[in-house]
């Protein structure tokens, strides 16, 4: 919420709310690269919760005018196990502060927007696992997780200072490791290759979605399930702040065809 409220600040500062149409808004999620199902859905959200805050000044929300996308997923982006290595490699070395909450999106499957608001508080180090209060997932209910246990060799080497970072700062961080490794980063990367590579390793997907705070294993068995060799799922879960390096520079593993959704 805070990032769409910026953007949208930062674009259309000095107009008046007033004299924002429905279609400018939509010009302006397509032209900012928000046009995949999902994301356009959630900026239209944001941005018409906006409006409704000041439904007294702004009687016409116009949102109301941009027909919300059909939430298909054409294909699941993952990154490769090498991919995956060489970001943390980058980021070890130029952003120490953005291990903790990068690492429990990659290898624990958390979502960007619980991910940039857990605290180091919410984490049991002597028993190895995450409380997750409600205020902080999509699902709004309270959760416990077990992560994978590459997870806590990545919290021991973060630098501490990362749990102060807002949610903004965090995202700013992440975009920049991104573009420093070099690394693609499709939609929702992390969340789906950790799925995807928690499946293939551990081949159960009850354990999976039990990481992920999902209700049952529908999603799992409609998108992830068979979409990766068992191989590629233990490189995956193997990279550490010791093997990192060396992953990252393995030829990739052959992988299967993409799954369609």
């Amino acid at each position: 919420k805070i990032q769409k409220v910026e953007a949208l600040t930062k674009k259309f500062g000095k107009t008046r709310m007033t004299d924002l149409t429905g279609e400018t808004l939509e010009k302006w999620f397509i032209s900012s690269g928000h046009e995949t199902p999902g994301t356009f859905n959630s900026w239209r959200k944001e941005v018409r919760c906006l409006y409704e805050r000041f439904r007294k000044q702004v009687r016409q929300n116009p949102c109301d005018d941009i027909k919300v996308k059909a939430d298909v997923i054409d294909h699941v982006g993952i990154l490769t196990p090498q991919e995956t290595a060489k970001l943390f490699a980058y980021t070890l070395e130029h952003r120490k502060d953005l291990l903790a909450r990068l690492a429990l999106e990659c290898f624990a499957g958390l979502r960007f927007s619980s991910a940039c608001r857990v605290e180091k508080a919410d984490i049991n180090f002597v028993e190895r696992g995450l409380t997750l209060p409600a205020a902080k997932l999509k699902t709004k209910r309270r959760h416990y997780i077990e992560p994978p246990a590459q997870v806590w060799e990545w919290l021991a080497v973060a630098d501490d200072a990362g749990w102060a970072l807002s949610p903004s700062q965090y995202m700013h961080g992440k975009e920049e490791v991104f573009k420093g490794s070099g690394v693609p980063h499709p939609h929702n990367c992390a969340r789906h290759s950790f799925c995807t590579y928690d499946i293939a390793a551990n081949k159960d997907p009850g354990l999976t979605a039990t990481r992920l705070c999902h209700r049952n294993q529908a999603m799992l068995w409609a998108h992830y399930c068979g979409t990766s060799t068992q191989a590629a799922g233990q490189l995956s879960q193997s990279i550490t702040p010791e093997t990192v390096r060396s992953i990252a520079m393995l030829e990739p593993l052959p992988q299967l065809a993409e799954k369609a959704s």
